[in-house]
């Protein structure tokens, strides 16, 4: 019976559904010139060898085409690298394959897409890098115009200080010139107390008259 479905599938008839299920890059997001693997995914019917064709279009101008012959080739694993950064849509879908003598392959049946995104990651990373120090800068900059208003705003209340204070002096001289000139309080005359009459003493009265 795989003998019978070998040989019809040398023809260019119908054979048994080998069918396209799937395919899965890895990575999704690749460096630019970083291998990326593509794995596509085959339903083969039971107790049959798969033997079908495909075709691998990586969405950057470039295709595979391969043939599918042996189980140990589902599922059908194929890598490619990539020089630009950007998004790829990669499709792989069944084609015809003429192998002359005897190894001619009908397409496989279905198809499938995968996207796969690409960047440059030393440019990224430069980029960021940049990023960074344009917000340091900035913040730097925000941090310096504000320490300057601080200051400017402190020598303004300073200034506004000492006009207060050189005004309140202004009017304290100009008060004090209209005040009128206060005299000195007189000084009263005070009469020394009086001292009372000394008595004479024994030698100078002598006859007692003053006892």
């Amino acid at each position: 019976m795989k003998k019978l479905i070998a040989m019809m599938c040398l023809l260019p008839l119908p054979c048994l559904s080998q069918a396209i299920t799937g395919i899965v890059a890895n990575p999704k997001t690749a460096n630019i010139g970083e291998e990326v693997t593509f794995t596509v995914n085959l339903a083969v019917p039971p107790d049959t060898e798969p033997r079908c064709g495909l075709s691998v279009i990586f969405g950057d101008g470039s295709s595979t085409d391969s043939p599918i012959r042996e189980r140990n080739e589902v599922p059908f694993v194929i890598s490619h690298k990539y020089s630009t950064p950007g998004t790829y849509g990669i499709r792989v879908e069944g084609k015809f394959l003429p192998r002359f003598p005897f190894k001619t392959v009908l397409a496989c049946d279905g198809s499938s897409n995968v996207a796969l995104n690409v960047v440059d990651r030393a440019a990224q990373e430069a980029e960021e890098r940049a990023a960074k120090e344009a917000e340091r800068a900035t913040k730097e900059l925000k941090e310096r115009a504000a320490n300057a208003e601080r200051v400017a705003k402190e020598a303004e209340e300073r200034a506004k200080e000492a006009e207060r204070v050189a005004k309140e002096a202004k009017e304290q001289l100009i008060n004090r010139r209209e005040q009128p000139a206060k005299k000195p309080p007189e000084q009263l005359t005070k009469k020394p107390p009086e001292q009372p009459a000394k008595r004479p003493g024994k030698d100078q009265d002598p006859f007692g008259v003053f006892k």
